[in-house]
């Protein structure tokens, strides 16, 4: 048996290195010949033009054809489309390319058999510490001029294993740039039953029996293209498409997705991670913080590997692991506590629109973790490190809803909204002297999502790093701003309410300043810098489609200024309350005290294209009333604020030049 060994290494080693191999040779006679036709009336715009976009997918023989034809129209389209380029995953794909062709002025000219193919690996998503082993294959084309018309096909060939037979995928009818001919076709030979969907006005298909199967063909133009308004949200897409699937429905789903995690095992819990526990609370935290921040977030996700989590008991003795793995291991973890716990696929991007999805596994991106503890729903993330909340008030990303791997399971679940974070800032200054500096103190509480994120960018920092960065933010308003102590970090309540507070120190040396033809009228001001910069949203032209807000969040600000003598300033106040935001601010003067606050609560996360332009309005008349300035021996029509001293020096003057 051991003299087998070497001969089963090295089959198995020529069989990977026979996937790796891109190959040369004619297509499958299943394949339609699709042909283009280049129409001179049409706008050149760009650097190149789509001829043809050609998609042929046959579910029996699991290929997937690609044809393309691509006219260039400047020396910037030879520069972007010379290279020809493919992906696929070597673990379960073979690549095949049919032809590569320059036409010019009428005349064919091969390229595919004089050019080399070479094949890189492009780790696209190696930022995200995921490996997927997936291969790009490049023909580097030769001698391509302005004009020319570049013609290429290949075929992918090899299903993911884990479909089990079934497929999925979405036609687009319409793309961002013009296409003169889209031409889309699905083959299915067998008894699996092929659900369409049409969005944003896709067409029906045109049904065809043949001796190849029941065949689905999409044939038109593409040229009314789509333009994207600005900063619209991730999930939302106008382009005419079709979805397809062979999933009758998201139960369906839970039956090819579940033997996946039932069949990766089982893992004893760590003594030393619930050890001291003092509560079944406590356990469940502890044990979520130790699959959050102590086992990596590291994927390799080649082949079935992109689907199936690694064994509980190998994802915890080598600590990392990607989404799936942590979940599951943390699902087993809860488990052997006793808590009812299950896998939970989620769209991170697509939220409450995976509603309108058909069901299909590839409809999801994300794996996280559902429980019962108590008769109460719970979501956790796994991924998220250093994430704080006690279980009472455990902050959760809003994915919209889920998937959960669970006997019986038939719908997607609905995913709660947790309460939103907020972030309260105390600004102390106090004024040495008219002209002089100031002293300069804030203390910044985050809660929720907003303390994750602090608490992740402290431990992550140097303190020198976190020192520039906050001193190079203030110095916009207060160019003569130094640093008097180090910034401190409070974390006293992780496993709590979940608050993290900030003390910074700072002296700023030129707080009063002049302004031309002002004289010798002194000026000092305040901003809440923060909060512009909270409400940093893009400038937009009338638009069609929806605007994107960012995620829901509360802000307090007070501002309290101590001067040398008594000020005299009109109290003052500001209010919009809207449908999508709060915002209020006041100011009011105590003897040498002057107090200015802000409050910004944001309730949406969308607009509507209607709601847009008053949205943007609004808020240019919040931008007009954030900045707050004292003015010294000036006119008081033009200050917000003027000195007691200042105002009856002036009216002893007034009234000695009247005697």
């Amino acid at each position: 048996m051991k003299h087998l060994l070497p001969l089963f290494s090295f089959l198995l080693l020529l069989s990977f290195a026979n996937a790796q191999k891109v190959h040369k040779k004619a297509p499958s006679n299943w394949i339609n010949r699709v042909s283009y036709q280049e129409d001179k009336t049409l706008d050149e715009e760009g650097s190149y033009r789509y001829l043809l976009i050609d998609f042929q997918d046959n579910i029996a023989l699991q290929e997937h054809y690609a044809h393309y034809a691509i006219k260039i129209l400047n020396a910037d389209g030879v520069q972007e489309m010379s290279d020809i380029s493919a992906g696929y995953d070597p673990a379960f794909q073979q690549l095949t390319f049919h032809s590569a062709n320059i036409i010019r002025d009428g005349a064919v000219i091969d390229k595919l058999n004089d050019t080399e193919i070479k094949v890189f690996q492009r780790e696209t998503n190696l930022e995200r510490s995921l490996y997927d082993g997936s291969l790009t294959a490049v023909l580097n084309l030769s001698d391509v001029r302005e004009g020319d018309i570049i013609e290429y096909a290949y075929t992918i060939k090899g299903f993911n294993p884990i479909n089990k037979g079934h497929f999925s995928t979405v036609y687009y009818q319409q793309y961002t740039l013009p296409v003169n001919r889209i031409y889309s076709r699905l083959v299915n030979r067998g008894n699996k039953q092929v659900t369409f969907e049409k969005r944003d006005g896709g067409a029906e298909p045109a049904i065809l029996n043949t001796r190849f199967g029941k065949e689905y063909i999409w044939d038109h133009d593409a040229t009314d293209r789509v333009l994207y308004d600005t900063n619209v949200p991730y999930w939302y897409s106008q382009q005419k498409r079709v979805a397809v699937s062979t999933f009758n429905d998201w139960g369906s789903v839970v039956d090819l997705m579940r033997p996946l995690y039932e069949t990766a095992g089982s893992v004893k819990t760590p003594s030393k991670v619930v050890q001291g526990s003092k509560s079944e609370d406590e356990k469940i935290t502890r044990l979520i913080r130790f699959v959050q921040d102590e086992v990596r977030y590291l994927g390799f996700e080649s082949g079935i590997g992109a689907y199936k989590p690694n064994p509980p008991s190998k994802v915890l003795s080598r600590r990392f692991g990607d989404c799936k793995d942590k979940s599951l291991l943390l699902v087993n973890l809860l488990r052997n506590e006793g808590v009812d716990a299950s896998p939970l696929l989620v769209n991170t991007y697509s939220k409450d629109e995976i509603k309108e999805f058909l069901p299909s596994h590839n409809a999801f991106d994300h794996c996280i973790v559902y429980f019962n503890h108590g008769e109460k729903d719970y979501f956790v993330d796994p991924t998220i490190s250093n994430q704080g909340g006690g279980l009472s008030n455990l902050n959760f990303p809003r994915y919209g809803y889920g998937l959960r791997i669970k006997e019986n399971e038939t719908d997607l679940v609905k995913i709660p909204i947790t309460e939103k974070p907020q972030i309260n800032i105390t600004e102390t200054i106090v004024v040495d002297s008219i002209g002089g500096s100031a002293i300069f103190l804030v203390e910044s509480e985050y809660t929720g999502t907003r303390a994750d994120y602090m608490r992740s960018y402290f431990q992550n920092s140097t303190e020198e790093s976190i020192n520039n960065e906050y001193l190079n933010f203030y110095s916009s308003l207060y160019p003569g701003i130094v640093s008097t102590d180090k910034i401190r970090f409070t974390d006293n309540s992780r496993d709590g309410s979940n608050v993290v507070t900030i003390e910074e120190y700072y002296k700023i040396e030129d707080f009063w300043y002049t302004q031309p033809d002002s004289g010798t009228t002194l000026y000092c001001e305040t901003y809440p810098l923060v909060l512009e910069s909270l409400m940093n949203y893009p400038k937009s032209a009338k638009r069609t489609m929806p605007y994107h807000l960012g995620s829901p969040f509360s802000f307090n600000q007070k501002t309290t200024i101590t001067l040398p003598e008594p000020w005299l300033s009109k109290n003052s106040e500001f209010t919009l309350d809207e449908d999508s935001f709060y915002y209020k601010s006041n100011s009011r003067s105590v003897g040498n005290t002057v107090v200015v606050e802000h409050q910004y609560e944001l309730k949406k996360e969308t607009l509507q294209p209607n709601q847009v332009a008053d949205f943007l309005a609004k808020h240019d008349q919040i931008n007009n009333q954030t900045r707050y300035q004292l003015s010294y021996f000036g006119n008081s029509e033009a200050a917000s604020g003027i000195s007691t001293t200042a105002v009856i020096i002036a009216l002893l003057a007034f009234a000695l030049g009247i005697y």
